[in-house]
């Protein structure tokens, strides 16, 4: 009786062990998928078949290496219901999962569930998505990320580390596109002010936001440490800090219809190499902010006559700048330091448009420039018939080949 009894409390206690780490409540196993399913709103979720399993010597969530090759997941379950969502960790260290084919049907991914997933090269999120949460694609292989484009907002989950990006860990990143504007939840952040960006840290190196993206956010790809090329799209206005400390940086395409405002600190200590900055092309360019441009390789700057406000050291502490031309008749409005640092005064030549010289010599900021030269008209295009000389005073032979300051009929003018 007592062996038996042993026996019994034995597997007993097996039985416990395995509902505890083995497959959750209301899972079913069919057509090669783990699901639950509701009843109420007929739809199912993907979800994992343990919930918890040793990884090594930690826990982890996960399907423990179940799915392997190509998958393919249904826009309907076995028994009919919409397939609506992928639940924690349904594909958490399938490290044989080469590729997946998400449904049109989709509404959320969730925490972890591509988890190291490391032979997955490329996810396509479909436009039906509203969420992705926190760490969903952690640790993963995936090179290539695409949000589908789509009308409606989507809302991203950063809440694994103080100011985390979903984005973060992905080591093997190197393109995303983004088709949607989307609001970045961090609750850290949030709560203390951090950045809000979704490519923040990130080793991502190209990022195309596509035409129905219309706003980005403070830090957006601060510190981002690999990023290169960046097409923003239609966005109006590069926010507080977007590219700071992205050391990296190479190109920058902005709609140069819809630009209006650079912010705060927004390309500080970015660039790669030396720049020549044209932003004369953003003729709807009203506002520079403070720093916007500081300690980021600029070689000259073109600012255009839109511009009503440049901030205190927007373009400050570049010491191999030697020209900054303002298109603006009326000198742009900055604070008393101006607009570059006092180191660059005397060294930095300030170009203004004809007749105006007294106005900037006169003005707040301005004024601290040891030489202000006027004779700067609009940008032109030189004719052939054009006699036109570089600013040491020689003649070109044919048309200048790169757009920049040139001297045409006795005058310097921007030649595009």
């Amino acid at each position: 009786m007592k062996k038996g009894l042993l026996l019994l409390l034995a597997f007993a206690f097996m039985a416990t062990v395995t509902n505890a780490q083995g497959e959750p409540d209301g899972l079913k196993r069919e057509d090669g998928f783990f699901w639950k399913y509701d009843d109420a709103s007929k739809t199912a979720t993907v979800i994992s078949s343990y919930r918890w399993h040793w990884h090594g010597d930690q826990q982890a969530m996960g399907n423990c290496h179940c799915y392997r090759d190509d998958v393919v997941i249904p826009e309907k379950a076995p028994n009919g219901y919409t397939v609506t969502a992928i639940g924690e960790g349904a594909f958490n260290e399938c490290d044989s999962l080469k590729s997946i084919k998400l449904p049109s049907t989709l509404k959320t991914i969730g925490f972890l569930a591509f988890q190291l997933c490391t032979e997955l090269k490329e996810i396509r999120i479909p436009a039906s998505v509203e969420v992705l949460e926190s760490a969903c694609f952690m640790g993963s292989g995936i090179e290539r990320c695409y949000i589908e484009d789509s009308s409606s907002p989507i809302t991203i989950w950063d809440g694994t580390v103080v100011y985390g990006s979903l984005l973060m860990n992905m080591n093997e990143l190197k393109y995303v596109y983004v088709g949607r504007d989307f609001t970045v939840r961090n609750l850290s952040a949030e709560e203390t002010g951090g950045p809000m960006g979704l490519f923040y840290q990130t080793t991502v190196e190209d990022v195309e936001f596509g035409p129905k993206v219309t706003r980005l956010h403070t830090g957006e790809f601060f510190q981002a440490q690999n990023v290169k090329n960046v097409n923003v799209g239609n966005v109006a206005e590069i926010p507080d800090q977007c590219f700071g400390e992205c050391s990296t940086l190479v190109l920058v395409v902005i709609n140069h219809e819809k630009l209006t405002a650079i912010g705060n600190y927004a390309f500080n200590h970015a660039y790669a190499t030396g720049v020549n900055l044209d932003l004369s092309i953003y003729t709807k360019l009203k506002t520079i902010g403070e720093g916007a441009f500081m300690e980021a390789n600029i070689m000259s700057a073109i600012i255009p006559a839109s511009v009503e406000s440049v901030g205190e050291n927007a373009f400050g502490f570049n010491p191999s700048m030697r020209s900054l031309t303002c298109l603006a008749v009326v000198p742009p409005t900055t604070t008393s330091w101006g607009p570059v640092s006092e180191d660059m005064y005397k060294t930095c030549k300030l170009y203004v448009p004809e007749g105006c010289t007294d106005a900037y010599k006169a003005a707040e900021g301005w004024k601290h420039f040891f030489s202000v030269e006027s004779g700067m008209n609009s940008i032109t295009r030189a004719s052939s018939s054009d006699v036109v000389y570089d600013l040491q005073g020689r003649r070109l032979n044919g048309q200048p080949t790169r757009k920049g300051l040139y001297i045409v009929d006795g005058k310097k003018k921007i030649v595009r």
